[in-house]
């Protein structure tokens, strides 16, 4: 009887766990596209407006980092990009600045509609800043 509850309570509670960490990988970086613009320092990049089944847009953030393009450092301050749809695509053009010791590169989140589900995360590499 104890080990059909176990069963019973591992089964009933799988939906709840929550979600560590989002998915990344090298298929979902391959989705930004990133173009330098004329002008120095000016950039224009472009993702996926959605992402598999997840039901919310892409948010398009410029982060900045000193060790390596992955994730968003909360100790570090990062920008929301404003973006536009362009043939199921976003689309928003920034500018980079140079900053001692920090390297601008994009991090984007597709995220769930159900807290403590897996979203989904991308990165850029470090872009150039003269």
């Amino acid at each position: 009887m104890r080990v059909l509850f176990a069963i019973a309570l591992v089964v009933y509670s799988i939906p709840a766990f929550p979600c560590f960490a989002p998915i990344s990988g090298p298929e979902y970086d391959a989705q930004i596209k990133i173009v330098e613009l004329d002008d120095p320092n000016h950039y224009q990049v472009s993702v996926p407006r959605f992402m598999e089944e997840l039901p919310n847009e892409a948010v398009i953030i410029l982060a900045y980092s000193s060790s390596v393009p992955r994730g968003i450092p909360v100790y570090r301050p990062s920008k929301i990009l404003d973006s536009t749809t362009v043939d199921e695509r976003l689309v928003a053009k920034f500018v980079v600045e140079k900053r001692p010791e920090e390297k601008p590169y994009i991090v984007v989140m597709w995220w769930p509609e159900d807290p403590g589900t897996c979203g989904i995360q991308a990165n850029s590499g470090f872009l150039e800043v003269i």
